[in-house]
């Protein structure tokens, strides 16, 4: 753990491969957009409480696209793909949060930033280790 934080603290210009945390943080993006949208059809549609199920499914498939942004990183700089997989996960995240902020406007969900400290290290660790398997399956 401790070498994964030292590598995050030499990030500049000549150290990140932009593209592949670009591209990384679009294929995140790329899950999380459609599943935000099926919460916001959900429940302006339904008038029954579904919400504690569709909170969990949600939560889940964001964690998912942390992987994933970070797997897409990953395979494109197998050399450094921890590093690149968190910085692409966590460039989705970024992206994400005024539209998390817009959605809880809109209604009565408490606290929006709560939980967003929490979503920031899941976002390393997962894409970190979606950076290792894209790697993995890029030597392959």
């Amino acid at each position: 753990m401790v070498s994964f934080l030292t590598s995050l603290r030499s990030v500049g210009p000549k150290f990140v491969n932009r593209a592949a945390i670009l591209r990384g943080a679009l294929a995140g993006l790329g899950l999380i957009v459609p599943l935000v949208a099926v919460q916001v059809i959900v429940t302006l549609v339904s008038e029954d409480d579904v919400s504690g199920g569709l909170v969990a499914v949600l939560f889940l498939g964001i964690l998912l696209a942390f992987g994933v942004a970070g797997s897409r990183a990953g395979r494109r700089v197998p050399s450094d793909a921890r590093r690149h997989g968190a910085l692409a996960a966590l460039a989705a995240l970024i992206v994400w949060i005024p539209f998390r902020l817009a959605l809880a406007a809109g209604g009565d969900d408490g606290n929006p930033l709560a939980g967003i400290g929490a979503a920031a290290a899941f976002a390393l660790v997962l894409g970190g280790l979606g950076g290792l398997w894209g790697a993995r399956r890029a030597r392959q």
